[in-house]
């Protein structure tokens, strides 16, 4: 069953039209009147709905049941990953982050990182898509580009600091929110490495031992910190 996004849906919601660009990723699949799909506001509504009707600029959708269970972590996971000089593979990262139940995602400027190359509502597009590959209720927030210490100071300050680190530890979970610190192709300077491993929370974590591109790293470290979540 396919999955679109309609930001108009609420919990009371009967009846609602899809938006422009939905209409048209409708139309790319073939949909037609009286079929099933799934609908997510990105805020936290998941609904089962069916295409009531529909026309060449027009579709509207009845609401028949709210699901209960999206599958949405109970707590929040933000993913700061380093800006990667690919294009192709940092968007990757991105939507591997969706799929995965990161809530926000910040593209960290740091000292081997490309500020040129993020495009912030390309990547919130690509958001979009995964949520709706994923069928997720939540839409992962992707904020604009910032530098690591205001990273820091604006995200970490009451979470627990899960940095990728080839000298830390085992993950072995915590309490509350965490915030993910990866660095881009290169890795942190030794001097970001101090910064973050001196900010209260933090735990340096070793993902594997071999070296992994960050793409790698910020997916697995997104997947172990999901996975480790109390039930």
């Amino acid at each position: 069953m396919e999955c679109l996004f309609t930001p108009e849906l609420r919990a009371d919601t009967a009846m609602c039209s899809l938006p422009d660009e939905e209409v048209r990723h409708a139309r790319a699949l073939r949909l037609r009147e009286g079929e099933a799909v799934l609908l997510s506001n990105g805020t936290g509504v998941l609904a089962r709905a069916r295409i009531a009707a529909a026309d060449r600029k027009n579709i509207t959708v009845a609401i028949e049941e709210l699901l209960e269970s999206s599958g949405e972590l109970p707590f929040r996971l933000v993913l700061g990953l380093g800006v990667i000089d690919n294009r192709d593979r940092f968007e990757f990262a991105i939507e591997k982050a969706v799929e995965l139940g990161a809530t926000d995602c910040v593209p960290l400027l740091t000292r081997y990182s490309k500020a040129g190359r993020v495009n912030t509502e390309r990547l919130r597009s690509k958001a979009i898509a995964a949520m709706k590959q994923s069928r997720r209720a939540m839409l992962m927030r992707v904020h604009e580009p910032m530098q690591l210490d205001a990273f820091i100071a604006s995200f970490c300050t009451d979470s627990t600091i899960f940095l990728a680190d080839a000298e830390g530890g085992l993950w072995l979970g915590a309490p509350g929110d965490v915030c993910i610190v990866v660095g881009p192709e290169g890795g942190l300077s030794n001097d970001e490495l101090a910064m973050v491993r001196s900010a209260p929370g933090c735990v340096p974590v070793r993902l594997a031992d071999r070296r992994l591109r960050a793409e790698t790293a910020a997916m697995l470290a997104v997947g172990i910190v999901g996975m480790t979540a109390a039930p």
